[in-house]
């Protein structure tokens, strides 16, 4: 029974047993499914079947016990004497969590697949110096779920203390503006992102495939053919070999399309004047509120193609947030310029606007062309030479290898502002990532030894929720903007 405002300690939904219950056999079968495989195969005697059913009635008993115990060991609660969250859980060794509700940064509700079939949600609750598998609530109901998150974080977020759940589910019924990513959107965006991860992911496997397919075909024929039939069945193999890469693009863009429209099928942004609330999923659901406080990084991700039909690729980290880590950042799939722009404007109050642009020196080209295009040249070429591969793919990797140098060299730069510094990079999907200079945490300056003659130098800006950074740059603008930053964080810690 749940209780309003989570006074008293409470348990999940008996529907989450189920969970559990999987949970527990899929352990035994990773740990000791090797025995069953080798019962399996020996001999066949009179007691083998009987010895499988007896595990397998065991494995069954093992996981439904230890399944409902951890049900029965497992609440949570809200102390509101003390403001915190209490999570307890245990069967043997039983642990209990404390954790301030102001420390609370984010709770996450998310619906996989199973949950999903039995109507049940999973919750984690993100807090700095713990890990969300330690704070997961594994299944509740939405209404049950929505509520916690309204009391853990929105209602802090709006400035009031709610002590009971009818009071929180006042403020999810609020008035809110809200945009729909459509399906044709989420299509156009999913076959025109990632090209360049799609194509590395395929290059060792056409490597491979023409290894072994070039072994197979040359045992059997290079005694049967002539010179005249060996030279056609060169040309045949060269031009059937260029149809296998661009088959496999094509199969790889197709894969990674499917899996961005399934992942975020239905993308819904809600937003009020205090925070946002994104939702996505088709099998597996997510949903995530984002208070702009908290936001530490806005992150925009466009390609030619995509900035020709007008859309592009979001991602928000807020306060303890991995940049790199889809499973902590917030996506927003398939936006446009205008919603781009509103929901920019929404997080950081004002115009984002910068004074200067800072863009590495050309010497960085001309070295990364002689390492990757010259002399990356020279060991594609030993290893074409060593699996027999035609000498013209060395051609293509150079051409290909160098394009990519001069796209990455053109689209870095590092943008500085009153209030705002912004990171430009990329090959062919280009990231533009915006910060505020109040929530820089820490800055690295680095020049190596042969840099100082030239008066060029790195330099690192750390938030809570990522990085900007940039590379053999002038030396003297990176320290008058180091130097600026480093005066508004004092000041801001200052007035705090």
């Amino acid at each position: 029974m749940i209780n309003p405002g989570f006074s008293e300690p409470q348990r999940q939904s008996p529907l989450g047993i189920a969970i559990l219950f999987l949970s527990v056999l899929g352990n035994l079968l990773r740990n000791f499914g090797v025995v069953l495989v080798i019962i399996f195969f020996r001999e066949n005697t009179g007691y083998k079947q009987l010895v499988l059913s007896g595990i397998l009635l065991f494995a069954l008993l093992f996981a439904i016990g230890i399944a409902y115990l951890r049900y029965r060991k497992f609440t949570f609660f809200i102390n509101n004497d003390t403001n915190e969250f209490i999570l307890t859980k245990g069967i043997i060794n039983t642990s209990q969590t404390h954790i301030e509700k102001r420390k609370i940064q984010e709770v996450i509700i998310s619906q996989p697949f199973l949950h999903k079939v039995l109507g049940i949600y999973q919750v984690e609750i993100d807090s700095p110096g713990t890990d969300k598998k330690d704070l997961k609530i594994e299944a509740v109901s939405y209404e049950t779920a929505q509520q916690l998150r309204e009391m853990l974080v929105v209602a802090k977020a709006d400035g009031k203390l709610v002590s009971d759940s009818s009071d929180a589910a006042e403020t999810i019924s609020k008035p809110v503006s809200e945009f729909k990513i459509s399906p044709l959107s989420l299509m156009k965006w999913g076959f025109t992102s990632d090209y360049i991860y799609s194509t590395f992911a395929l290059i060792g496997i056409v490597f491979y495939l023409f290894d072994k397919l070039n072994d197979f075909f040359m045992d059997q024929i290079e005694t049967a053919f002539d010179e005249e039939m060996w030279q056609e069945y060169l040309l045949f193999s060269n031009v059937l070999i260029v149809a296998a890469v661009i088959l496999f693009f094509c199969t790889a863009v197709f894969i990674n399309a499917l899996r961005k429209i399934i992942t975020y099928w239905d993308t819904r942004v809600q937003w009020d004047n205090k925070r946002v609330k994104v939702s996505y999923g088709l099998f597996n659901s997510r949903e995530a509120v984002i208070n702009p406080d908290k936001v530490q990084q806005f992150i925009s991700t466009q390609n030619i193609l995509q900035k020709k039909i007008n859309i592009g690729g979001l991602k928000i980290t807020q306060i303890g947030e991995d940049e790199f880590d889809h499973n902590t950042s917030t996506i927003i799939p398939a936006c446009n310029n205008e919603e781009r722009e509103k929901l920019q404007s929404f997080f950081f109050g004002t115009e984002v606007t910068f004074q200067e642009t800072v863009r590495m020196v050309k010497f960085r080209l001309v070295s990364r062309l002689l390492v990757w295009a010259v002399a990356g040249s020279g060991i594609v070429g030993s290893v074409l030479y060593f699996f027999e591969i035609p000498v013209y793919f060395l051609l293509f990797y150079t051409i290909f290898v160098s394009i990519l140098v001069v796209l990455k060299f053109i689209n870095s730069r590092l943008y500085f502002g009153e209030k705002f510094m912004k990171e430009r990079s990329g090959i062919w999907d280009v990231d533009e990532k915006i910060s505020r200079i109040q929530d820089t945490q820490m800055i690295e300056v680095s020049q190596y030894f042969w840099q100082r003659k030239r008066g060029i130098g790195s330099v690192n800006v750390y938030t809570a929720g990522g990085s900007i950074s940039q590379g053999s740059s002038k030396m003297k603008t990176l320290k008058k903007w180091v130097n600026y930053i480093v005066y508004q964080t004092e000041i801001k810690n200052w007035n705090t």
